[in-house]
């Protein structure tokens, strides 16, 4: 089985997280699963974000290719 590595930024990102939790918790053992559920949750706001962020480039980009068709008097396919 294969070591999962993180990156420094993951890491200190999780630390920042568990610390801001910690005082909402009577021990830090108890505040761990608050964190990584806060953890799962943004991870499933942001996978959809980018999506959309793919999504709108691809549009922009045909958008971009019509109108440079358009100037150089070529119909769009």
């Amino acid at each position: 089985m294969k070591k999962q590595t993180y990156t420094p930024e993951i890491k200190e990102r999780a630390v920042r997280i568990l610390i801001e939790a910690a005082g909402d918790y009577p021990s830090t053992w108890s505040a761990i699963p608050a964190s990584v559920q806060t953890q799962s949750q943004e991870q499933r706001i942001k996978e959809p974000e980018r999506e959309n962020i793919k999504q709108a480039n691809e549009i922009i980009r045909k958008a971009a290719g019509i109108e440079a068709q358009a100037e150089t008097g070529r119909p769009p396919k």
